[in-house]
């Protein structure tokens, strides 16, 4: 018997045949990737994922180069991070002992009120103290000249000198105190009168004045010229005032015999303007020169009723005068 188109049947049945153990292997392909689909982690109900990192799995045969390189870079990065929280761990502990030890110094030296340990301060450098306040001022030594003025009584100082103290309140304005002494002549003696001199000696009045004083002061400075600085100057003081009087013939014949001698103290109260130019030459030392005018509180009380003592002292009180100072600053 003999079949019609054999031939394509032929090759048909050798393609099924050829065809039977792919399709296996594709079926067993998909029977596997169905178990790793169903043995995967799932996103949970929340949508959170979660995953355990455990110990990496041991390397699958036939791993390729670029899965090696992975594994490597991973291993590496868990050993960076188990190093640095090593060393983060060991500067704390580290900055917990230097904490203790510093609070037991504190502790040892310098326990708070009832045992009460104050808190610490800033940890750092501490910044050099400033200057003191004495190192601050500046001082000042002066000597001057001054005239008197009254009613009746007509005075100069033989000598005056003083000292005074500043402390700047900013940098134009200062304040002050000062001390000043000084030794008064009377310039309306006439000795002529007294005169001419004989072979036993002359005969005439004695005086001798002294006035000290010490006060408060301000100063404004203008702005500074190239180390020049004028300045106004004002201030109020408390003066002691001493006079002492006598009238003697010295002539033998008489035996030295003292006719008066008298001597009075008194208190006044005096203010002072005046105006000054200050010359630095270095920021510790300088020099000043300074003129002004001198006047009294008094109640004008000077006549020539009270005695030649008092009456001198009362002129003194009353009086105005003006004056000429120099000096040499200092700053230590």
């Amino acid at each position: 018997m003999q079949v019609k188109g054999g031939r394509p049947l032929g090759l048909g049945l050798v393609v099924l045949l050829a065809a039977c153990p792919l399709m296996a292997q594709t079926i067993n392909n998909i029977d596997v990737r169905h178990t790793e689909i169903l043995d995967s982690d799932q996103i949970d109900i929340d949508g959170h994922y979660h995953h355990d990192y455990g110990p990496p799995p041991p390397p699958h045969h036939g791993q390729s180069p670029a899965d090696k390189v992975a594994d490597e870079r991973r291993q590496q990065e868990r050993m960076n991070d188990d190093k640095t929280r090593k060393r983060l761990e060991d500067m704390r502990l580290q900055a917990e002992k230097d904490i203790g030890r510093r609070l037991n110094h504190a502790l040892d030296t310098h326990p708070g009120v009832g045992g009460v340990v104050p808190a610490p301060g800033p940890v750092g450098p501490v910044p050099p103290a400033g200057p003191s306040f004495f190192h601050q001022l500046r001082y000042a030594l002066f000597y001057g000249f001054t005239k008197y003025n009254s009613d009746f009584y007509d005075f100069n100082s033989k000598y005056r000198w003083g000292v005074t103290a500043e402390g700047n309140l900013n940098p134009n304005t200062a304040l002050g105190i000062y001390f000043n002494y000084a030794s008064i002549d009377d310039l309306t003696i006439d000795y002529s009168g007294y005169g001419p001199w004989i072979a036993y000696g002359p005969t005439y009045p004695q005086f001798e004045q002294t006035m000290w004083s010490f006060g408060i002061f301000g100063k404004y400075y203008f702005q500074n010229w190239n180390a020049v600085r004028p300045y106004l100057y004002g201030g109020l003081g408390y003066n002691r005032i001493t006079t002492k009087y006598s009238f003697a013939d010295t002539n033998p014949y008489w035996r030295n015999t003292v006719y008066t001698q008298e001597e009075y103290s008194s208190s006044s109260f005096s203010g002072q303007i005046a105006g000054g130019l200050l010359l630095d030459f270095s920021p510790n030392f300088g020099m000043f020169v300074q003129l002004g005018a001198v006047f009294s509180f008094g109640s004008d009380q000077a006549n020539y009723y009270n005695g030649e003592a008092a009456s001198r002292g009362k002129a003194l009180e009353d009086a105005t005068g003006a004056d000429i100072t120099i000096g040499a600053s200092f700053k230590f």
